[in-house]
């Protein structure tokens, strides 16, 4: 089912990472101090040494590198499936350099517009199940795009981003929706992906 929806959505673990972000930095200085952030991080956090970070060792950091939540707080299952769906490249579970560059990106993004997703999830939410059925997720589609949406397109936004499998959209999952609903948008325009999470 899940990778009925990816082909007709185009997207997959990995595939319409948050690329563009690296490749529109303004300088490669930009681009190098990122890279420099990330080996830095990697020595921190990569206990055995191995020069990329288990899910242990990401959930620290995204844990430690978020504000939000109280000191030694860590991301939700959610959370890091939903950073690893954007920067895991080759689909091994860790992070190496490069695609730490992109964890970072997208944990930031995601972190600055949480409270956004959640008020969308309880706006959405008519069930009070805590999440989106694909019903809902339907309604939030209808409301993002300005006019319908079929339950056919839910159906395969809610295949892809539906992360857990428990079938409801929670809020990291959201984030997942939105982005993937926003590409194929992108793609029928023809307008290019974008990789921030309104």
């Amino acid at each position: 089912m899940a990778a009925a929806a990816a082909a007709c959505t185009g997207w997959r673990r990995g595939s319409h990472s948050c690329r563009n972000l690296l490749t529109n930095k303004n300088s490669p200085y930009a681009r190098e101090m990122l890279e420099r952030e990330a080996r830095s991080l990697i020595k921190k956090y990569d206990a055995e040494g191995s020069g990329s970070l288990s899910v242990t060792q990401l959930a620290k950091l995204l844990g430690d590198r978020d504000s939000t939540t109280p000191q030694g707080s860590l991301p939700t299952t959610d959370e890091i499936q939903y950073v690893l769906w954007m920067a895991d490249l080759n689909g091994d579970s860790c992070v190496d350099v490069v695609e730490l560059q992109y964890a970072l990106q997208t944990w930031q993004s995601y972190i600055q517009d949480r409270q956004r997703l959640q008020l969308h999830i309880q706006k959405f939410n008519r069930d009070g199940s805590g999440g989106l059925s694909c019903d809902e997720l339907r309604q939030y589609l209808s409301f993002k795009r300005g006019g319908v949406v079929s339950e056919e397109e839910a159906k395969n936004v809610m295949n892809t981003a539906d992360l857990s499998g428990d079938g409801l959209i929670q809020r990291a999952e959201l984030a997942l929706a939105t982005e993937i609903w926003r590409s194929v948008g992108s793609r029928k325009s023809g307008t290019s992906q974008m990789c921030s999470i309104m």
